[in-house]
């Protein structure tokens, strides 16, 4: 996926790259350069050459229609549908967060027994977890309505069971407002993902901190501190998977196999009898 850039450059950009094959246009023809030509691409769109150059060239603003039409006939896939309909200034076609679990995703909850896992949607909010997970304990009901989503939780410093060293927890922190900041861009039409932003930022003034200075932090390796009521105090990898089928993201806590860890962590998952 292409991350920066104008509608202008986008555009160039996916023309150039665009397979004449996979767009039905045949492949027996030798071709100076790769990609599309505009008209290829205006008749595939169904617009005129002239308004193509004029896209590309900065002058022009497509319609969301227009916008679907190329994205179509550029053969893009979902992110950069997504990443064209947020430069362009439109929502995409359902515009909405994605909080569907679908059978993938369901199936990783399933098969990673015991190791505790959770199911994100793309701004967090935790959707569905298996039982290793619920067995953690990783924090009480605060009866909010953000109660169930990661960064509410960590920029409002609910008390719960895990924690992180400063630098970590700083690190976290700044993907969860890049992560944010993503999906407001992908899903503009979501009232619920712009109602959560504005109120982490007037609850926190480290979010608003983060969110002002253009944070575009991604996720790197993490580690909790876990005080279970159980087996005590152990030390977790935390991971993050994405499925970019339902934009979804999982939350995996490990240890190395072996360690005293992993043997706490084992047992701190084991549903209660």
């Amino acid at each position: 996926m292409l991350e920066h850039g104008s509608l202008a450059t986008l555009l160039r950009a996916w023309r150039e790259r665009a397979d004449p094959v996979a767009a039905g246009l045949g492949g027996g023809e030798r071709r100076r350069a790769k990609g599309l030509r505009r008209e290829e691409l205006a008749e595939l769109a169904g617009v005129s050459v002239d308004y193509i150059k004029r896209l590309e060239q900065g002058r022009g603003h497509p319609s969301a229609g227009v916008v679907n039409s190329l994205s179509r006939a550029l053969g893009l896939d979902r992110a950069d549908y997504e990443y064209l309909c947020a430069v362009a200034g439109h929502a995409p076609a359902d515009g909405l967060v994605p909080r569907h679990v679908g059978p993938g995703p369901r199936r990783l909850l399933e098969r990673l027994d015991g190791v505790p896992v959770c199911l994100c949607d793309a701004a967090w909010t935790v959707l569905a977890w298996n039982p290793a997970w619920a067995a953690l304990q990783c924090g009480p009901s605060t009866g909010h309505r953000w109660d169930r989503n990661v960064a509410w939780r960590a920029f409002t410093e609910i008390p719960g069971p895990t924690r992180r060293t400063p630098e970590r927890r700083a690190r976290f922190a700044s993907t969860l407002v890049a992560d944010l900041r993503a999906a407001l861009l992908r899903y503009p039409a979501d009232d619920q993902v712009a109602a959560l932003v504005g109120d982490l930022r007037r609850a926190s003034g480290t979010f608003a901190e983060l969110w002002e200075s253009g944070s575009t932090a991604r996720y790197h390796d993490d580690q909790v501190t876990i005080d279970h009521p159980v087996v005590g105090e152990f030390t977790a990898d935390c991971d993050l998977l994405t499925f970019r089928d339902g934009d979804l993201r999982a939350i995996v806590f490990t240890a190395e196999a072996g360690s005293g860890d992993a043997g706490r962590l084992r047992d701190a998952a084991l549903p209660a009898p």
